[in-house]
């Protein structure tokens, strides 16, 4: 309770009056700081320091000052804010300034306040020192006092003490930067008139006339700078009106602002609802009315000995929504409040009035007093029925508490476990002991006709608050499903019921006997179910010994409806609890493969049919524009046995594909699939090929990859540089081809196909070139599935194997081209490479492959075309020109061994040397092979013959007199070739003119007629052959030597020939020529 203010002295009640208390204020005062001077510095000091604290306040500090007055008259108040682009004005009515309340501006921490009979909002005074924040020559009208202040007349007072007190002048001259303190000399009557200038002077002149309009008190606060008044004016406009709602001593507040139409708030009880006000808003033309359920609360607390009394109010808007605010001590604070609504309680405030005072037991208690207040004010509202909607709605926290009003958190949830705020969904209002929540989300899947004693919530909030606030607890999952399950349900509520157990309980408790099959029945514990196929002949089409089961189409609409996710993937996952699975063949496959083993291993009677069954419902049930279905599934196969699809082949009973199959594969039943009957599939041999080719059986020879054949690594090997680098991506090493061994430093593997080698050893002829001509992984151009050799390497045994990443012959391909299985023309097999389709006059070097009948190729589905693509493939050359060069120096090497004319491994030569395109370092160890052992035809003195490689030379054979050619061992091609390319092609190199020489020993002339004639002629012809030269080329050497020629006609001339250390001589031929030196002679019969 409150304390009976003691006697004090009646407040002065004329400017006189008031004069002569400023006075003997002002002599206490001086008095005072004459006898302790530091008083003066810490005045000033304290006066800085509360100013910055109170900083962001200050309109609403002026405020609070006029609810005070007004609470002394008990009267409803009118405040007036008025902001000027250069002055504050804030008046009030009610009771005027008080002695003690000029003193507490003079002397901080000694306001009556809290003395005084009505209870006041501010108790310490100190609120009025914001101002000073925003200036530095307040004025304040009031009643009979007018007073002001400014830094002059303080500094003057300072001055007038320290001349009287030099200790006070020596502190003074120490503490420069400190200001005289304002607000402790005021300045009144004569004083404030002669320390106004024209600007303050004005300001007073409205103050006056502000007072003439009906305020007892005006507050003038002249801005320091366009800053203070920019802050003025921010702070008028974020001024709200809710404070109306708790301090009941104003009724009316004014606010004017610059360029701005007028706001003008009033509150008034309303005249429909006890305890409800409404709040009217006018803005310039524009008008609101704001409704408010108010309650109010008084009472006191025990702190230690003392009795506390404290004041509650709680006010909620009916007219719109509500949100969050922050806690209010009559007016605003820092301390967002998380609960909807506007709170209010007398506390305890720090001294800027933002916060609460830390450790305040008093505010402890008075919060959790709002707290139980408030459950208490839902509750009524609630049975009054003044709230719509849950009252569970108002308990949800819209952000965190903050640490000092967790009390009234927990207090609030505390009384509310206590009152019947929930609402069943039997429509009874229980207490959270008395009720029952379900899984999360309940409220929107469980039927209310089932589950009548559950809370019934309109929003996961207010499910949050009953579940973790209230502590609610929960019913049973078991007795949940099984109530669902044992309920006459709609399917609508069905849908709804498993679409919410799926999403808020355990596994354990998603039980597929809430679903219905197809026939409107609850399906078994164990089914699995399939949503409904589109196609309607594919709901009846699985097999009946398996447990899946296809969904009742309505029910499925109905949860595809309900169910979480915006794909029908992402639905069906949300029910994985119930097994259901999308249906797709590889999921209803995989239930019937389920199904299929559990009753294989159980040693069924009939393991084919079972087998067969599921094979055939697969071959009605798929769809080969999705996916095959993962997992292994096995054929019956021509060996009596149940294979993995994927690792046999087709049959004869399947297309021409498959009858070439059954040509490669005759010796391996094991690798073709039975007929189509005894694995359970239709005869329609064109739609059985493509389902089982859609489940993965090989349509050609299945690719696998082997370890590289020992008879191979020699030429993998040699394809490798000298040096090269293998890597894993992490580290590389740099490997010495000459310096590896195979399985020490070397492995391989390669791609071929199953059984290769059985294939091209036993399998026809015709069937090996169909199958490589109609297989698209045969096409040498083909990039996307190339048979290529995998090579690793390493340096020594302690390194790990790294891959080579560069090119390698494809062996697989060279095996096929390799190997002797080929039906040739004279009816034996070759290796295809050593085959030619269009030898034409090579005929006698290159096999020609037998030429098909009709009926054989229609026989493998080929015509002429493809039989010669499957040749091409194979590794027949259709001509030289296709010749690889290792083939063509292979060629080389075995012509000597056959029985084929010379003059046709001469006309070999030319085809070759021919060629627009040969690289030598092509031809690979076969070319290195020719090196050593390689022979060529040459013309000796008795005709055509071999002769090792390394013997012979090229030459221009016509340039060279007969008795020459017979003495050397010169390759079988004609003149005016290219050396060059001769050299580079059969390694047989060019004449060289420094190992032979020839020189006319004797010349027998010819004298006469025709002897001159010749020589005339030649002279004659000599300058036009001089001049076409020189037109064709500008190069002088030779024409210089054309110059200096003549002309010997001879009958006879005998040579000498050297050859390395062989010495000839022979008759020139006649008609033939001889250039000696500056000497051409001619020889003539």
């Amino acid at each position: 309770m409150l304390e009976d203010p003691p006697e004090h002295h009646e407040d002065p009640r004329s400017p006189e009056a008031w004069s002569d208390f400023i006075a003997r204020e002002l002599s206490g005062t001086r008095k005072a700081y004459l006898a302790k001077p530091d008083f003066l510095l810490g005045h000033s000091r304290a006066e800085r320091q509360t100013t910055a604290d109170y900083a962001g306040r200050e309109l609403l500090e002026l405020v609070q000052n006029a609810a005070d007055a007004a609470a002394e008259v008990d009267r409803p108040g009118r405040v007036l804010i008025e902001v000027a682009s250069n002055c504050l004005y804030v008046a009030n009515t009610g009771q005027p300034f008080r002695s003690g309340g000029v003193t507490s501006l003079m002397t901080a921490h000694t306001s009556d306040k809290p003395i005084r009979t009505a209870r006041m909002i501010g108790a310490k005074g100190l609120g009025f020192r914001a101002i000073l924040n925003w200036t530095d020559t307040p004025l304040i009208s009031s009643g009979a006092l007018e007073l002001g202040f400014s830094q002059r007349h303080a500094a003057a007072q300072v001055s007038d003490l320290a001349r009287q007190s030099p200790n006070l002048a020596a502190k003074l001259s120490r503490a420069k930067s400190e200001r005289p303190p304002l607000l402790v000399f005021p300045a009144i009557g004569t004083d404030l008139e002669d320390n106004l200038d024209p600007d303050t002077a004005a300001m007073l002149h409205h103050v006056r006339a502000l007072r003439s309009a009906g305020y007892d008190t005006v507050v003038a606060v002249p801005f320091r700078d366009g800053g203070a008044a920019e802050k003025a004016i921010d702070q008028a406009r974020e001024f709200e009106p809710a404070f109306l709602l708790f301090v009941p001593t104003i009724r009316e507040i004014r606010i004017q602002l610059p360029e701005e139409p007028v706001r003008n708030w009033s509150i008034a009880p309303s005249e429909e609802v006890d305890g409800d006000v409404t709040i009217n808003l006018v803005h310039g033309a524009d008008t609101e009315i704001q409704s408010w359920i108010l309650r109010r609360r008084k009472g006191s607390v025990v702190i230690g000995e003392a009795d506390r009394d404290y004041e509650l109010a709680i006010a909620l808007r009916v007219d719109q929504p509500c949100g969050a605010g922050v806690l209010h001590s009559f007016f605003p604070t820092s301390l967002p409040m998380p609960f909807a609504g506007l709170f209010h309680a007398t506390l305890e405030l720090a001294s800027n009035r933002k916060m609460l005072e830390d450790a305040s037991d008093l505010n402890a208690a008075v919060l959790s007093e709002l707290g139980t207040f408030f459950a208490e004010t839902l509750d009524e509202l609630r049975e009054g029925e003044r709230i719509s909607g849950d009252p569970l709605e108002w308990l949800v926290e819209h952000g965190a508490f903050p640490q000092q009003l967790k009390s009234l958190a927990q207090a609030t949830w505390r009384r509310a476990k206590q009152l019947p705020l929930i609402r069943s969904l039997d429509g009874t209002w229980r207490t959270a002991v008395q009720s029952k929540i379900g899984p999360v989300g309940y409220a929107n899947f469980l039927p209310q006709r089932f589950f009548g004693e559950l809370a019934a919530v309109e929003s996961t909030n207010a499910e949050t608050v009953l579940r973790s606030r209230l502590e609610v607890p929960e019913i049973d999952p078991s007795e949940l499903t099984e109530r669902l399950r044992l309920a006459d349900l709609s399917v609508s509520e069905r849908a709804l019921a498993i679409v919410g157990v799926a999403s808020t309980l355990p596994l354990l408790h998603h039980d597929r006997r809430l679903l219905l099959d197809a026939n409107l029945r609850p399906m078994p514990k164990t089914a699995t179910p399939f949503p409904p196929p589109s196609r309607t002949d594919q709901r009846h089409s699985l097999p009946r010994w398996s447990t899946a089961r296809f969904i009742s189409p309505d029910l499925w609409e109905q949860l595809l409806e309900h169910a979480k996710g915006s794909t029908l993937r992402e639905k069906i996952a949300s029910l994985k609890g119930f097994r259901v699975t999308e249906f797709s063949v590889d999921s209803v496959i995989n239930a019937l493969r389920v199904r299929l083993s559990e009753l294989l291993k159980g040693g069924h009677a009939e393991p084919d049919r079972l087998q067969a069954e599921f094979l055939g419902h697969l071959f009605a049930l798929h769809d080969q524009k999705r996916q095959r279905p993962s997992g292994i599934i096995s054929v019956l196969c021509k060996d009596g046995n149940w294979h993995d699809v994927t690792t046999v082949h087709l049959s004869a009973a399947y297309g021409i594909s498959g009858k070439i199959n059954s040509e490669l594969y005759a010796a391996h039943p094991e690798l073709l699939i039975d007929e189509p009957a005894v694995n359970g599939l239709p005869s329609d041999a064109q739609s059985v090929e493509e389902f089982l080719l859609w489940l993965g059986i090989n349509k050609w020879p299945r690719k696998k990859t082997e370890s590289l054949p020992a008879e191979w690594r020699e030429h993998v090997k040699q394809a490798l540089p000298e040096t090269f680098v293998v890597s894993d991506g992490g580290r590389s090493q740099k490997l010495t081809r000459s310096a590896l061994f195979w399985e020490h430093s070397l492995k391989a593997e390669y791609d071929t196909v199953e059984a290769l080698g059985d294939i091209l050893a036993a399998a026809p002829s015709l069937a090996v070139l169909a199958w490589l001509a109609l297989d698209d992984r045969m096409d040498p151009l083909n990039p996307a599935e190339p048979f290529s050799v995998s090579l690793q390497g390493r340096t020594n045994a302690n390194a790990s194997f790294r891959p080579y990443d560069g090119v390698l012959p494809e062996v697989f391909r060279e095996i096929v081209k390799r190997s002797a299985w080929l039906r040739c023309a004279d009816g034996h097999v070759y290796a295809p490479q050593d085959a030619m389709i269009e030898p034409g006059a090579l005929a006698s070097l290159f096999r020609e492959p037998e030429a098909p009948s009709h009926a054989d190729l229609e026989k493998y589905g080929l015509n002429v075309r493809l039989w010669r693509r499957g040749l091409e493939r194979a590794g027949v050359v259709r001509n030289l020109g296709d010749l690889g060069e290792s083939q063509v120096y292979r060629l080389l090497l075995d012509l000597p061994a056959r029985d084929i004319p010379l003059e046709v491994c001469s006309r070999f030569l030319i085809q070759v040397l021919e060629r627009e395109h040969f690289d030598p370092d092509l031809g690979g160890a076969d070319r290195e092979r020719y090196m050593l052992e390689g022979m060529v035809p040459i013309i000796a003195k008795t005709g055509r013959e071999w002769a090792a490689r390394k013997d012979t030379v090229y030459a221009h054979r016509d340039d060279l007199p007969k008795a020459v050619r017979s003495h050397l061992k010169l390759v079988d091609l004609p003149s005016r070739r290219n050396a060059t390319q001769v050299a580079a092609r059969f390694a047989i190199p060019a004449l060289r003119k420094d190992v032979m020489s020839i020189r006319l020993c004797s010349i027998e002339a010819e004298t006469g007629e025709l002897a001159t004639a010749m020589t005339t002629r030649f002279e004659e012809a000599r300058p036009f052959i001089l001049a076409m030269r020189n037109h064709v080329s500008p190069d002088q050497g030779p024409l210089r030597r054309l110059r200096s020629v003549r002309l010997n006609i001879a009958k006879r001339a005998e040579m000498e020939i050297k050859i390395g250390d062989e010495t000839i001589l022979d008759d020139l031929e006649p008609f033939q020529h001889s250039l000696d030196l500056k000497a051409v002679s001619q020889h003539m019969v």
